[in-house]
């Protein structure tokens, strides 16, 4: 049926997974310009924090779990529950409002796996910018190629982030990159590991963010407005980058982690990934429209011993993990005996 009836199956696919719309869309399905230039749910309005956040705060018991978990690579951990997340991305929406960005503005998050990742891209989205995640292991060559491409206004950074141990700066990389990107206004750094780096005059702390008040109000957006490009590898030519709409990407994985998945409120999500690639993001909807727990892990998972990945599903109760088959094979090498230390119950 979702062949035969497409705009049937889909407009009972938003509402499976409650997602939240401002004004009702008319039509979920226009092939009027053919299969290629589809467009999804004409006329209506939304904001994909809403779906995220918003409509979490009046569930007492979602309102109250864990939305966000992170383990450093240190074994710091932090949990910030939906109602904290909430406000966390409404004051560092209003920060990024007072310092320049507006609707439609492109702003790169080069980032690594951190709870401030998270904020910055739904802050960005929530004010109806445009969000463009880069992978955190890239040099400085492959920063400056995206961020041209964008046209980024902003950068969102941190001064590095630890690695086996040692600390790689991501600090260092933009401001070679920046060398090449006249766009680029303010690059907002997030103090993480405290290495030390050449300030700039377009250097921002994100402090500065933090410290506004809450701004309520998500930007009202058509369904087909952009949320967030992305960009591929780049392996097999130049980066392409991908744009991704309000109620497109972040409605399909809502759905096919629901529904594929069978994530739902209560349960527990960690993906080894970063957020430049497709299932960073992807983990962040699918867990939290879901009204799940979206966990980070920052660095490597076979450090400072193999069996890291697995203690740390043991730690967090996870009950969905997303790992790649690269990973699985470099883990399966090791052996059992550091899978087998850990009851993997949850």
């Amino acid at each position: 049926k979702s062949i035969e009836e497409t705009d049937w199956f889909w407009g009972e696919a938003e509402k499976a997974v409650g997602y939240q719309w401002m004004k009702p869309y008319t039509e979920v399905l226009d092939l009027e310009n053919g299969t290629p230039f589809a467009q999804w749910y004409n006329g209506g309005t939304c904001n994909v924090v809403e779906s995220v956040l918003s409509r979490w705060l009046a569930d007492d018991e979602t309102r109250t779990q864990p939305a966000l978990q992170y383990e450093g690579e240190n074994g710091t951990s932090k949990s910030f529950t939906y109602e904290d997340l909430d406000n966390w991305v409404s004051r560092v929406a209003n920060g990024l409002k007072h310092a320049g960005i507006e609707k439609g503005d492109r702003v790169t998050i080069y980032m690594p796996m951190i709870p401030e990742t998270v904020v910055s891209m739904l802050a960005v989205m929530k004010i109806g910018a445009i969000i463009s995640p880069i992978f955190s292991g890239f040099a400085s060559d492959a920063v400056m190629t995206r961020v041209q491409a964008a046209g980024s206004k902003m950068i969102i950074t941190a001064d590095g982030f630890s690695r086996r141990g040692k600390v790689v700066s991501l600090k260092d990389e933009v401001d070679k990159a920046c060398e090449h990107c006249p766009t680029v206004e303010k690059v907002v750094i997030v103090r993480h590991a405290g290495n030390d780096f050449t300030p700039h005059n377009y250097d921002f702390p994100w402090s500065t963010l933090e410290k506004e008040k809450p701004f309520t109000h998500a930007e009202e957006m058509n369904s087909d407005d952009p949320l967030m490009l992305i960009y591929t590898s780049g392996t097999t030519g130049k980066p392409k980058g991908t744009v991704h709409t309000h109620a497109g990407f972040p409605l399909k994985s809502a759905f096919d982690a629901g529904f594929g998945m069978n994530i739902k409120q209560g349960d527990r999500v960690l993906w080894v990934t970063d957020m430049g690639w497709m299932m960073g993001p992807f983990l962040l909807f699918g867990s939290l429209i879901n009204g799940a727990t979206m966990v980070m892990y920052e660095g490597v998972p076979d450090f400072p011993e193999a069996d890291r990945l697995w203690e740390t599903v043991d730690k967090y109760e996870i009950t969905h993990l997303g790992i790649s088959p690269t990973l699985i094979r470099a883990l399966m090498a090791k052996g059992d005996e550091y899978v087998n230390k850990h009851s993997l119950k949850s």
